[in-house]
């Protein structure tokens, strides 16, 4: 299983930022778990959260190439401890 690894960016709110985004994870064939786009209280930036499951390489190169992006002006990287989905023992000895 990959650990979970939360990219956090600020930009520009410009409408191709999110295109832009979408274009580099669908590259990449990585799936967002979470992705969540915020304007805050300066209408000309924005915040956008990314959760992917992904082994450390790929979101190295991943947060690379987002770190490309023109629109970008911040970009903050850190894994995730992986989620557990086995069943407590307690379930899986009933079970």
């Amino acid at each position: 299983m990959s650990p979970t690894h939360q990219i956090v960016l600020e930009a520009w709110n410009a409408p191709s930022v999110l295109p832009r985004i979408a274009l580099v994870l669908s590259r990449r064939r990585l799936t967002p778990g979470k992705l969540e786009f915020r304007v805050g209280a300066d209408p000309d930036r924005c915040r956008i959260e990314i959760s992917v499951a992904c082994n450390a390489e790929a979101a190295h190169r991943l947060c690379a190439q987002l770190a490309r992006l023109a629109e970008l002006t911040r970009l903050d990287h850190r894994a995730l401890a992986p989620a557990l989905h086995a069943a407590p023992a307690a379930e899986a000895s009933a079970a």
